[in-house]
């Protein structure tokens, strides 16, 4: 958007006869959005620009459904004629759980914020604007308006609280239609965590917005008559935000000469416990050679690095991941994480990431996709049959089944995927059990809950039915049951504990990282927890479900490890420590999240341990995480797909403390 763009914006409102000039509000522009969650239509926003004396009044009506739930809001924006703003309310939510109750007035160089009923106020600078989080999309258009009209300022206080930085990516020719657009493209920091992705047109209105809700799910809005171009926005955000992150910290390649990582404890991850004053050689993305410093002699050549105390293990892997953003990358290379399953994602944005990532493009670790079947998108087996088949074309590794797939659409979707080499994993669809989900050809579940809902007699299968006895028949049936069909389970059990959290323990108690995260990421999290007068219960049920993980490992079953967000790159180290709690050696608890995790996605002759030919996914740590899985948490060094990362790098680059 140029200048001449935003002068003419201004004087088009501005700029009327003095006859003309009167009381009444005059609608200067108008225009809806369709809003899209993991690029499913879900809803709409509706906005009118108005000028009322010397004012702009920008009224906006916004509301989604997410998974049934409605998710409505409305917000009132006056700014003057420059878009400066004197007033902002926003009333409803923002995500399912999460309500707003916001106003901001701003007079005589304070701002007067109001948030659910707590007041403050604070002075503002000479440049500023009022604007909170992704919701609604207008307000956005308004602010980078404001940020065109006064220079483009390198940073810009907005209010209630954040500081954003609006960044011009270049211009993309659009095709809607018959008709080519030309749209510039901005990178928007500080209204979420890390940076959305937007487009405007030459007259300044906002056309399109890649950004995630009020859950840190993904989330787009299109203006009306450019929904047929929501595909090209999601996957060039992608491919765009993977860009800027490399041009800021690409980690450095290692290239064609050897790297020699000397001395220390090497975790191989074949077997217990760990070799000492070892030698790993890395040549490319591959392990050349890997021994005890007296059988294993460095090339010549080798870029060498002296371990000293520290250790070595194999790049660790997240088995319940959805890549909302592009940020998760440098997030899940700082915690040592080199791999992540995805397994619910909109096709378009993790493909995209999924391509940049394997050709280096940006920071990032090797993604696995699982296709997501929602169900309401499939009616028939044919359906069904064919969209498995895409995803198998688009190269995704599994399907996932959601819950609200038909019980008797699951036969279909595994027989296709298991005749295409892949395999399912999931939740258990509403009016199915475990049992007959596992009979109808499912490999593998998502969440602990749905193993522990068959251990309670009657049991219809909910995700929260309880409570469960493992010492029972029906517990022991389903032990043995899941054993005897090699059923792969990732429990998320540190996302249980997080959302069972009393809200008078402070989650840095039990999650340290919670204390790290980036701003944006901190006032959500802390939301997330139950009255401290239901924490006993929740304590119990936390009890149960390790019980269940502990009955589960010790009969054989695989246990892999996931997070499904929680809090980003530390709920890993968590998922491990709570392992260790229900009885997993430390070795053991490694193994979830490194060889265990790769022989379910079938890769276990590639990735996973520490052995001559396989893929050098590695993390250096400070301390050997076989001895104490606390020291899981000292990840210094990140070496994956042929470059070495600084973990501490890593975190700062997405506003993490290291």
């Amino acid at each position: 958007m140029t200048r001449s763009a935003i002068s003419w914006l201004v004087c088009a409102v501005c700029v009327q006869p003095l006859w003309a000039q009167d009381s009444r509000p005059t609608v200067v522009e108008q225009d809806s959005f369709r809003l899209h969650w993991v690029s499913r239509a879900v809803g709409m926003e509706h906005y009118q620009v108005l000028r009322q004396e010397d004012d702009l009044l920008t009224k906006v009506e916004f509301e989604f459904t997410d998974r049934g739930t409605a998710v409505p809001l409305s917000a009132e924006l006056v700014t003057a004629e420059d878009y400066t703003p004197s007033r902002l309310t926003v009333e409803g939510k923002v995500a399912r759980r999460v309500a707003i109750d916001l106003k901001v007035d701003v007079a005589e160089g304070r701002a007067r914020v109001t948030d659910g009923g707590a007041v403050r106020e604070i002075g503002v600078p000479e440049r500023y604007f009022t604007v909170t989080g992704y919701a609604p999309i207008a307000v956005q258009m308004m602010l980078l308006r404001y940020w065109e009209a006064h220079g483009r300022p390198e940073r810009l206080q907005v209010f209630p609280s954040s500081v954003v930085t609006i960044e011009s990516r270049g211009r993309d020719s659009v095709l809607v239609g018959d008709t080519d657009r030309l749209l510039d493209r901005y990178s928007i920091g500080g209204l979420i965590w890390g940076h959305e992705t937007v487009w405007a047109d030459t007259t300044g209105t906002l056309v399109a917005a890649v950004t995630i809700d009020g859950e840190g799910d993904q989330f787009e809005a299109v203006r009306v008559g450019y929904e047929e171009a929501l595909d090209w926005f999601v996957a060039r955000a992608a491919q765009d935000g993977l860009d800027r992150l490399g041009e800021l910290a690409p980690g450095e390649a290692l290239g064609d000469r050897p790297l020699a990582l000397v001395g220390g404890r090497v975790v191989t991850g074949v077997g217990d416990g760990a070799m000492e004053d070892a030698v790993v050689i890395v040549r490319g993305a591959r392990t050349e050679a890997v021994g005890s410093r007296t059988d294993v002699t460095a090339p010549v050549d080798a870029r060498l690095i002296e371990l000293g105390r520290k250790a070595v293990a194999p790049g660790l892997w997240d088995m319940h991941a959805h890549l909302a953003q592009v940020e998760w990358g440098p997030v899940y290379l700082a915690a040592g994480i080199t791999t992540v399953r995805d397994v619910g994602n909109d096709v378009d944005f993790v493909r995209a990431m999924r391509d940049a990532s394997a050709s280096g493009q940006g920071p990032s670790p090797r993604i696995l996709v699982a296709g997501i079947i929602f169900g309401d998108e499939v009616s028939t087996t044919e359906e069904a049959r064919a969209l498995v088949r895409a995803y198998r074309q688009a190269g995704f590794e599994q399907i996932k089944i959601y819950s609200f797939v038909e019980p008797a659409l699951v036969p279909a979707i595994t027989d296709q995927a298991h005749a295409l080499g892949m395999t399912v994993t999931g939740h258990i669809p509403q009016g199915m059990d475990l049992f007959g989900a596992i009979e109808a050809g499912m490999d593998q579940v998502n969440h602990i809950s749905f193993v522990e809902a068959v251990m309670v007699r009657d049991s219809e299968g909910e995700e929260e039915p309880g409570p469960a006895d493992i010492e029972s028949p029906e517990g022991a049936r389903v032990v043995e049951w899941l054993a005897e069909r090699r059923v792969v389970v990732d429990p998320t059990i540190a996302l249980y504990e997080l959302h069972g959290r009393s809200t008078d323990v402070s989650i840095a108690s039990f999650e340290p990282g919670a204390a790290r995260v980036a701003p944006e990421i901190a006032g959500p999290l802390n939301g997330i927890g139950i009255p401290p007068e239901e924490a006993e219960a929740a304590r119990d049920a936390l009890e149960r479900r390790l019980a269940v993980i502990r009955a589960l490992h010790e009969a054989g079953v695989m246990i892999v490890a996931g997070t499904d967000m929680a809090v980003p790159g530390h709920s890993l180290y968590r998922e491990l420590e709570l392992y260790v709690r229900a009885g997993f050696t430390p070795s053991e608890a490694l193994r979830a999240a490194t060889s265990d995790a790769a022989a379910a996605m079938g890769l276990g002759d590639e990735a996973g341990t520490i052995e001559v030919g396989k893929r050098a996914d590695l993390i250096v740590l400070d301390r050997d995480p076989s001895a104490d899985i606390n020291n899981i948490r000292s990840v210094t060094t990140v070496i994956s797909g042929g470059r070495i990362y600084d973990s501490a790098e890593m975190w700062r680059l997405v506003g993490f403390t290291p």
